[in-house]
């Protein structure tokens, strides 16, 4: 526990507080959308307002941990690799499982934080307030929803250069996020792009969402599916170490 501690301590300060671009992209800049599509750009009726703002307070959610994966913690684990700080762990005895721990639960605690801060924003400039019992419900449906991202980012961490990385993030993150019904309703896109939105993770957290805050009967077809996604991704985690390990490409004694 000691030297998990000391992990913990020690990626703490260098992904969070030694690099504010990071809670930027993170956690200001979703929340920055949230304020400009809620309260300047959505204008009508009360109600729909405040139903409108309810909806993309939980979209806005799933997408800060959807770039917190793609771009924070694929671009982490790329640069860890790259300067050979995985095999400086590798060789010293405690080993490199405390890293991914510690790597891990930031990731979680930066989510939920984000979670947070959106649902506070929400509360002061459009009036939305939730239960002590929704609100638990939201930070464990985020703890599971989260995973499939967590998992791809990692997955995509193996790119070999850190441009294609860029690239591959950018393509992965931005039509996902659209696709999903985070930025519209999946009514403006065509037919074939909703049927694509409607199978992918983002989408099945962000139904997950808006049913807890409007306080509508759980769903498992939104459970089922995110765990579908969880064992997808893991069988991609497993394809590309196997490929990577083959060609020598990145860490061989990454196991």
């Amino acid at each position: 526990m000691k030297i998990f501690l000391q992990q913990l301590k020690f990626d703490s300060k260098r992904i969070v507080f030694r690099n504010q671009s990071y809670i930027f992209f993170t956690i200001l800049l979703p929340l920055f959308f949230y304020v400009l599509y809620t309260k300047i750009f959505n204008t009508g009726p009360t109600t729909q307002v405040l139903t409108y703002a309810k909806t993309f307070l939980g979209s806005m959610a799933v997408y800060s941990f959807l770039i917190n994966a793609i771009f924070g913690l694929a671009q982490l684990l790329k640069s860890d690799k790259d300067h050979k700080y995985l095999i400086w762990l590798y060789l010293m005895p405690k080993g490199y499982l405390s890293y991914y721990f510690s790597i891990s639960l930031i990731m979680v605690i930066i989510n939920i934080l984000s979670l947070g801060i959106l649902g506070l924003c929400a509360f002061l400039i459009n009036g939305i307030s939730f239960t002590i019992q929704q609100w638990l419900f939201l930070i464990g449906g985020l703890m599971l929803a989260q995973i499939p991202s967590l998992l791809l980012g990692y997955a995509v961490s193996f790119i070999k250069k850190r441009e294609t990385l860029s690239i591959v993030s950018n393509l992965i993150t931005f039509p996902l996020a659209i696709v999903s019904g985070l930025w519209w309703p999946l009514s403006v896109l065509p037919n074939w792009a909703q049927s694509i939105g409607k199978i992918m993770p983002t989408y099945f957290a962000n139904q997950w969402f808006n049913q807890i805050m409007f306080n509508q009967p759980f769903v498992w077809k939104n459970f089922y599916g995110i765990m579908f996604w969880i064992l997808i991704n893991i069988v991609l985690i497993q394809i590309v170490r196997f490929f990577v390990k083959k060609q020598g490409i990145f860490l061989q004694n990454d196991e």
